[in-house]
Parts: C-alpha cells; sequence; structure tokens
C-alpha cells in the first residue's frame, strides 16, 4: 500500500481504512514500530514502512 507519509498518526490511519481499536492495541505492544509525542496527551505516531514489516512478520 502506498501511505502519503513515512510517519502517521492513528487518526491518519484510520482515514486510509485501518480500524482504530486495532491500532490503539497494537501501539501497546513491544517492538511495534511507533512513539508518542511528548505532549500531556501526546498522540502516537507509527512508522508505516515498519508497520507493514511488523504485520507481514505476524501474518496478521
Amino acid at each position: 500500500m502506498e501511505y502519503p507519509k513515512s510517519v502517521m498518526s492513528i487518526t491518519e490511519l484510520t482515514q486510509l481504512g485501518y480500524s482504530r481499536a486495532l491500532l490503539n492495541q497494537w501501539v501497546h505492544i513491544k517492538g511495534f514500530p511507533c512513539f508518542k509525542s511528548n505532549a500531556k496527551r501526546g498522540k502516537y505516531f507509527i512508522r508505516v514502512i515498519d508497520m507493514e514489516k511488523w504485520i507481514n512478520a505476524r501474518k496478521i
């Protein structure tokens, strides 16, 4: 799949068709390619190329 950016938020990925609930679960799994912003209620950002590799490695 082609992504408009290399790092995207959960909201941006849900607009591309990913499930918000599933992404919210994935960001809490150790080894998932994401990071959280330093803001008080920071949001998660996901490295989409690495996410594709992570999904393919687990055959999800």
